[in-house]
């Protein structure tokens, strides 16, 4: 079994390719840590929303995104603006990536697992 955070350490030792397919992967891995992390962290608090007809990736955002506590948001919107870029990377592949792009992806989803981690 792996953490969540070993998404984010893998996507570390890629910041330093020069290669658009290592900066798209950056993001997708960056996105998942915090994703997975946040998933986990969700299980384990009341977030004081309730969704049932959505998938785990949206239901995940949605239970954060909409919930009354301010840094819950916060994370939210970090977990959104990740998945966005996380189907840039993965699915539109006719737009470029760059490595400025998966930085601050990378950095992005750094914050959101610290947030998460204090949880």
């Amino acid at each position: 079994m792996i953490e969540p955070e070993e998404f984010l350490d893998f996507a570390d030792k890629l910041r330093g390719s020069k290669n658009e397919i290592d900066f798209r992967n950056v993001m997708s891995r960056s996105y998942y840590a915090a994703f997975l992390l946040a998933k986990d962290k969700s299980k384990k608090i009341n977030t004081g929303v309730n969704v049932t007809n959505a998938g785990s990736h949206e239901k995940t955002i949605f239970q954060f995104s909409k919930s009354t506590v301010p840094n819950l948001i916060r994370i939210g919107n970090y977990l959104n603006r990740l998945k966005k870029g996380r189907i840039k990377s993965d699915y539109q592949i006719d737009k470029t990536v760059t490595k400025t792009d998966s930085e601050t992806h990378f950095s992005m989803a750094e914050i959101a697992i610290n947030e998460l981690n204090k949880i």
